[in-house]
């Protein structure tokens, strides 16, 4: 007697035929470029035609850069909020990962001035970064670097910030006046690129420090480089 098509795809996902969603793992360093000509893999929930989208040439360096746009309407439905989501590169363990930060390029295209956050779920439940990183209307590209540390974020429905970023489901980028895990409703434009997975700021800091002090000690004493 023939299986079922359920009980077959059970047990395919079980012998490790298809991997899992859950085997994602988010690494630092990583960065989404959108050079590929796709979104890479940022959605919305309700798909539709013009958010998210892969913007060619609409990068911070011109021609040839790509960014990935978010578009809203700011209508009641679909497509009224400024919001899109990742659950596959993104979600995974950011404490065991030692990413503190997530930095982004942002340049907002609309009229509207936007307030950026991003949201996050998880383990304990969905939050939201505290400190928006707000952007004028018609503005010109910003390079942004959002910490993620337990104290960055304010509970939108969640309990336990701590579990959540150390299993974390859904990254979120969000246009929002006060934290938030669907956004405002606004009719809005957001270009978006190189999103990249960072330490905190302040040991950037000390690594960029680290390099220069060994420039200079090359400088110095430039015979002890054999």
């Amino acid at each position: 007697m023939k299986k079922n098509t359920a009980t077959m795809l059970a047990a395919l996902l079980l012998s490790g035929f298809f991997p899992a969603a859950t085997t994602q793992a988010v690494t630092l360093n990583q960065t989404d470029t959108f050079q590929s000509g796709s979104t890479d893999s940022w959605a919305v929930g309700i798909p539709l035609s013009s958010t998210p989208v892969n913007v060619p040439d609409a990068g911070p360096t011109g021609a040839g850069d790509a960014a990935l746009g978010i578009n809203s309407t700011g209508n009641n439905g679909p497509g009224s909020r400024l919001v899109a989501f990742n659950t596959l590169q993104w979600a995974g363990d950011y404490t065991a990962a030692g990413i503190d930060a997530i930095g982004m390029d942002l340049r907002n295209v609309g009229s509207s001035s936007l307030d950026v956050r991003l949201a996050v779920d998880g383990a304990g439940g969905r939050f939201a970064t505290t400190a928006p990183i707000s952007l004028t209307g018609l503005g010109n590209w910003t390079s942004a670097v959002l910490s993620i540390g337990p104290g960055d974020w304010t509970a939108v429905g969640g309990t336990d910030v701590n579990a959540t970023l150390a299993s974390l489901t859904q990254l979120r980028v969000l246009s929002a006046v006060t934290p938030a895990w669907q956004g405002d409703r606004l009719a809005g434009e957001l270009h978006v690129d190189n999103i990249r997975a960072v330490p905190e700021p302040a040991t950037l800091y000390l690594l960029a420090l680290a390099g220069l002090s060994g420039l200079w000690f090359l400088r110095r004493c430039p015979g002890s480089v054999t």
